[in-house]
């Protein structure tokens, strides 16, 4: 019965680890607030970003006020677009507080992680929706991208793919019901091998 008692524990550890993201995790306003309070190990947070107001000519700032994370091992990462699969733009760890990031695109998804030791005080970081015109979204995209290295990579792309809530919170445990799968499966075939005649 060793895989019930592993596949419930990898369960539970991610209950817990989606436990520790505070503040909305699907943000609709034009602004608003993100922020991860201290955090343990282990912690896997997901923010999408889709204000209901964005338009193709639309991008979005991103500006921390604090932040405190494990150098390399605990890292937010941010896309430009609605999905991890977008355009990646950022990878941020340590304890300086990041430069603005700019997202050329109508939304933006962050994720945290960290890994099994050593943790911090986490972060706080406001967003704010911008529009700017087509004729001078080419200047804009120029002046964002030199403001932090992180956004250099997310230059003037926009995302028609929409997101609703239902999918955000699907993409966010699907990975892990897809690797507590093949455990609870196992437990289940142990469980028989167990009441069969003749069985363990």
């Amino acid at each position: 019965m060793g895989y019930t008692w592993f596949a419930l524990g990898v369960l539970f550890h991610v209950l817990n680890a989606a436990a520790q993201c505070s503040s909305p995790l699907y943000l609709t306003a034009n602004s608003g607030t993100i922020s991860l309070p201290p955090y343990s190990n282990n912690a896997n947070c997901y923010w999408y970003i889709r204000p209901s107001a964005a338009t193709v000519s639309s991008y979005i700032v991103i500006t921390f006020s604090s932040f405190n994370t494990e150098q390399l091992y605990d890292t937010l990462a941010g896309y430009s677009g609605p999905f991890i699969s977008n355009s990646y733009i950022a990878r941020l760890s340590g304890t300086t507080v990041p430069g603005p990031v700019t997202v050329y695109n109508s939304a933006a998804t962050l994720w945290f992680t960290s890994d099994h030791s050593v943790t911090g005080t986490g972060f706080v970081a406001t967003y704010q929706l911008y529009t700017s015109s087509s004729s001078s979204s080419s200047s804009s995209s120029t002046r964002g991208s030199s403001s932090t290295s992180a956004s250099t990579s997310g230059t003037a792309t926009t995302s028609s793919n929409q997101l609703t809530e239902d999918e955000a919170y699907t993409q966010q445990y699907v990975f892990a019901v897809g690797f507590s799968l093949p455990f609870v499966l196992a437990s289940v075939i142990d469980a028989l091998l167990v009441c069969l005649p003749g069985g363990r």
